[in-house]
């Protein structure tokens, strides 16, 4: 079958590859269908719905899959309503991370049949068995395949008793680059990195914000020897000299990451790859592990925080002492890793005096810190931020927001999570999201907000920030006007923007 594989854009995305879709379509590729993949995060280059429609006239695929996650879910459906018009005769399916608790929406939306949960499994039976359906009758022998949700012809959902899961994320293949839409992420060679490795799924810890019981029993771990192979994989494909890592905690085990440093130390990819990774203060971050980390290439560490006070810590079931804190920050500033910290806040439970207490006790830990990242809540599907607050409902198919998301000046100045402030979901006083918006400026302010990808400080660099502030002021003013001609008009001044921030100030 001809399969065309979109990943909508999430309007503050950043220009990265979705792994996702990108291991669903080499198995697919590999059980011998067709496969075009169009990930439409690129800062380069963004299809309007209108070139999808064009595209699709001219591939003419049998089937289209989108990868859904709540920030583009809104273009997404938006995306799906238009096709269907065009071409209703064309089946959509959907997978993602948002499926796990939105599939209803999902079917509701346009799509006709929806992963619920990973594709490993399901997407080669699913598409198989839609080759040789008939059109007219497909949902026929739908209820057959595990793992996915579809509307009956009676109006009724069904809904899977069982959702296949990988139990070796060992046999998750290398994906397969040549699928996406490589030309428009990579225009000067010195892009950010836009490929991730991702070898950990779910997570031990209890995060009200994140998690939940199923997450919580899911700790599949993928060798050290995998992540290896995607590292030989992508060095060789790309020649990136850095690789990131979005585990949630690379380091535990400990026994992975140091079998993984050792592979790498005494590897020809030694000393010519660095990486970054993420992990949390709970696990094992001893003189050990950081010594043969630094040795293997890791130069960058960020650690979710979150919260500092204990009371906060308490309320979102993330508890890290103080004292553990600076220790762990004091030894990765001794083995001289550069350390980002992650801060969040928006909770229902904040008010100006913990927030206060918290914006003081993260400026203390900046000491240590290259860089604080601050966050807004946002309240996902199947935690109770989302599930036991009325306003939270549906929150990310608010158009007027998604409109903010992608002005020019929200890139700019790194703030599209303001807009989060502004939705109030918890009914916070106003003195409280004033000071929310406050502390999360002040944060930004201090990160140099998106240039903190850039390496150069030089007086032309100063210049340049210059000028990008003096066009996001002129782009705020014409969105106060019309944020469809903002958009129009703006939209590729973006574009120049990424390309000459990356070819005078980045390095490779």
């Amino acid at each position: 079958m001809n399969i065309l594989l979109v990943r909508q854009t999430a309007e503050y995305s950043y220009n990265a590859l979705g792994v996702g879709i990108g291991i669903v379509g080499t198995l697919l590729g590999n059980a011998g269908h067709h496969i075009k993949i169009i990930d439409n995060n690129t800062l380069y280059k963004r299809y309007a719905i209108n070139e999808f429609i064009k595209l699709i006239g001219k591939t003419k695929p049998d089937i289209i899959g989108f990868g859904i996650v709540t920030a583009n879910a809104f273009l997404t459906y938006e995306t799906i309503r238009n096709i269907k018009i065009k071409f209703p005769n064309i089946l959509i399916v959907a997978g993602g991370l948002h499926m796990r608790y939105s599939s209803q929406e999902a079917l509701e939306h346009g799509v006709d049949i929806v992963v619920n949960r990973e594709g490993e499994l399901v997407v080669v039976p699913l598409f198989d068995y839609l080759a040789t359906a008939s059109r007219n009758s497909f949902k026929s022998g739908l209820a057959n395949i595990k793992g996915i949700s579809f509307r009956r012809d009676d109006g009724t959902f069904h809904q899977p008793d069982e959702v296949p899961m990988t139990a070796n994320l060992d046999d998750v293949p290398l994906i397969n680059f040549n699928l996406f839409n490589i030309g428009d992420y990579s225009k000067t060679g010195k892009e950010p990195g836009f490929i991730y490795i991702i070898g950990q799924r779910g997570c031990p810890f209890q995060c009200t914000f994140c998690s939940d019981e199923s997450q919580r029993a899911d700790r599949r771990i993928a060798s050290d020897e995998w992540l290896f192979r995607n590292v030989e994989h992508i060095y060789h494909t790309f020649g990136f000299t850095h690789i990131v890592f979005c585990d949630n905690n690379f380091t535990y085990p400990k026994r992975r990451a140091i079998d993984f440093c050792n592979r790498i130390i005494h590897s020809d990819l030694a000393g010519r790859i660095e990486f970054s990774c993420q992990t949390k203060v709970e696990t094992p971050l001893d003189d050990e592990l950081l010594s043969l980390m630094k040795r293997a290439g890791f130069v960058k560490i960020r650690l979710g925080l979150e919260r500092l006070e204990p009371f906060s810590q308490n309320m979102i079931k993330k508890i890290s002492p103080i004292e553990k804190v600076n220790r762990t920050l004091e030894k990765l500033k001794k083995h001289e890793f550069s350390i980002g910290v992650f801060m969040l806040i928006g909770f229902p439970f904040d008010t100006v005096e913990l927030l206060r207490k918290e914006y003081a006790a993260f400026q203390e830990v900046s000491r240590y810190a290259d860089q604080v990242i601050c966050s807004i809540l946002q309240p996902a599907p199947g935690t109770i931020y989302y599930d036991d607050y009325p306003k939270a409902k549906e929150w990310y198919l608010n158009p007027a927001h998604v409109l903010l998301w992608r002005s020019y000046f929200h890139n700019v100045f790194d703030t599209y999570m303001y807009a989060q402030i502004d939705m109030n979901f918890f009914d916070l006083d106003e003195s409280t999201t004033d000071e929310l918006k406050r502390i999360y400026l002040s944060v930004k302010e201090d990160n140099q907000g998106i240039y903190s990808f850039t390496v150069e400080r030089s007086r032309l660099y100063r210049i340049a920030i210059g000028i990008d502030k003096g066009v996001a002021n002129l782009s705020r003013l014409l969105f106060k006007i019309s944020p469809e001609i903002e958009f129009k008009l703006f939209i590729k001044v973006n574009y120049l923007r990424m390309y000459f921030g990356t070819l005078l100030f980045s390095k490779k």
